[in-house]
């Protein structure tokens, strides 16, 4: 029997039975999910079972080779959801910071408290248990029979593991980590997307193309899902930061709260002011482009604080009032700030198609009125329309190597100070422009002859004779001056 039909049938029987059948579906289900799963999955001690907390949450444990611990996570089945059939959709959710100040013993039965009379939103982000809190605020459960997809939040468990990370990897650093932050330079990217998404991806019944998969995230969870669109736009059709920031740069009150936090200096990309190419590489405003004809359907929101006479009679702000609420106030008035003065000019400015929702609210207050009556439907309409992408792209980075539309990019060098993008690429390889310094190889998208020979006419350079490999793929040499130069690339059989 298939892993997704246990798994199906043990959900089914606890849906029927009810919570006496937890001990059961605990003490047989992880054992066959364990045996049934092929490797790598089998070394990961994989458990799946019900949660009897959450309306419609299924628990999806597993130790991770990269993260070196236990690592608990939720996901939400939609009601039509089928082992077999036609494969579901799934959108990714992100959790964002959990400060460890407050992640202790001493403070989980205040930090309950406040989260049962609905006093503090700030539970979400301050309290343990964070990063499942911080997804309750969204109220998946609820919406389960509208959506047509599945959504899966990564670290959701009382300690997370992402604590103030921006779901990219973290890296030593020669300054010891100073709190408030101490995420211990989490490889949360690594985790994300080489083992959380596939292992998704092979327990349930979901769709494993581009096209059935979407990215989410709320607060510092917002920035990581611009990050992981904006570095992997191949990987994502639906986007859509909550509550987050878009330039980390240029706004100077949000450039200081990640200084004070030390979210960057922590995961060790030092300061903004001793490394600043380090900031861009994690900064959205400077990655943009790299969307640009991409086909994804972004959608970013955020609240106002509360702050106006006119929007204190909403249900959000007399909910959680920012009175009671003054850190989420402040942080959600940053957030509007952020999208005034920069996502939305910047964003529409890159030429990229986005939508700007804006709704009364403090720091999360807003997130289930956001889900439900603008992300689900436009998640629903994105993963049900073909994704049509254009005929070129644009793509930046300042990763030593990295793979993007087909495309293998290794600039030969361990500094990710230096910047190198393609221009004006075409997704069959043919044509391309490489701007950066040094030498760089670079490998195209597999979609030529194997054996044959093709000539590379590089302006600048002499032409290169180059037969594609068994894949299909033609691998070339570009090298460049130590500064910013761009060549223009023309693809030709010989």
């Amino acid at each position: 029997m298939k892993l997704r039909t246990i798994v199906a049938s043990a959900i089914a029987v606890y849906t029927v039975v009810g919570l006496m059948s937890v001990p059961a579906f605990a003490s047989t289900v992880p054992a066959a999910a364990t045996t049934a799963l092929p490797a790598p999955f089998a070394q990961w001690h994989v458990t799946v079972a019900p949660d009897p907390h959450r309306q419609g949450a299924t628990s999806v444990d597993f130790t991770s080779p990269t993260l070196r611990r236990r690592v608990h996570n939720t996901v939400y089945l939609p009601s039509d959801y089928h082992v077999n059939g036609a494969p579901s959709a799934v959108l990714y959710f992100l959790h964002g910071a959990v400060l460890p100040a407050m992640d202790t013993p001493l403070a989980r039965p205040l930090a309950g408290l406040t989260g049962r009379l609905h006093t503090l939103a700030l539970t979400g982000k301050l309290g343990p248990d964070g990063g499942a809190l911080q997804t309750d605020l969204a109220d998946f459960g609820k919406q389960r029979t509208r959506a047509h997809f599945l959504v899966a939040a990564p670290d959701t468990g009382q300690d997370a593991a992402c604590q103030t990370c921006l779901w990219n990897n973290g890296r030593d650093d020669l300054l010891p980590h100073i709190p408030l932050a101490t995420a211990k330079t989490v490889r949360a990217e690594t985790f994300l997307d080489g083992e959380f998404i596939p292992l998704i991806q092979h327990l349930f019944n979901t769709r494993t193309d581009a096209g059935g998969r979407g990215i989410a995230g709320f607060s510092t969870g917002a920035v990581g899902a611009w990050l992981q669109a904006l570095r992997h736009p191949d990987m994502f059709t639906f986007v859509a930061p909550i509550s987050g920031a878009y330039d980390l740069l240029k706004d100077l009150p949000l450039r200081l709260l990640f200084e004070s936090l030390g979210v960057m200096r922590d995961q060790g990309y030092g300061t903004s002011v001793t490394a600043l190419q380090q900031w861009r590489r994690f900064n959205p405003a400077d990655l943009i482009g790299n969307l640009r004809g991409a086909g994804a359907t972004i959608v970013a929101s955020s609240g106002d604080g509360c702050l106006s006479p006119a929007v204190l009679s909403d249900p959000n702000c007399r909910r959680y009032s920012p009175v009671l609420n003054p850190d989420a106030a402040t942080l959600e008035t940053l957030a509007r700030n952020d999208m005034n003065q920069y996502a939305e000019p910047g964003v529409h400015a890159a030429g990229v198609k986005a939508t700007f929702v804006k709704r009364p609210g403090v720091h999360g207050a807003n997130n289930a009125t956001v889900y439900a009556h603008d992300l689900l439907p436009k998640a629903n309409a994105a993963f049900a329309t073909q994704r049509r992408t254009s005929a070129t792209f644009d793509y930046t980075s300042a990763d030593h190597d990295f793979t993007v539309w087909g495309y293998t990019i290794d600039t030969a060098t361990p500094s990710e100070d230096r910047f190198v993008s393609l221009s004006r690429a075409r997704h069959d390889g043919t044509h391309f422009a490489v701007t950066g310094a040094g030498t760089i190889t670079i490998a195209t998208p597999g979609t030529f002859t194997p054996g044959a020979h093709y000539v590379i006419d590089s302006t600048g350079a002499a032409p290169q004779h180059v037969a594609a490999d068994t894949h299909g793929r033609l691998h070339l040499r570009v090298k460049l001056p130590e500064t910013a130069t761009t060549r223009d690339i023309t693809v030709v059989r010989a």
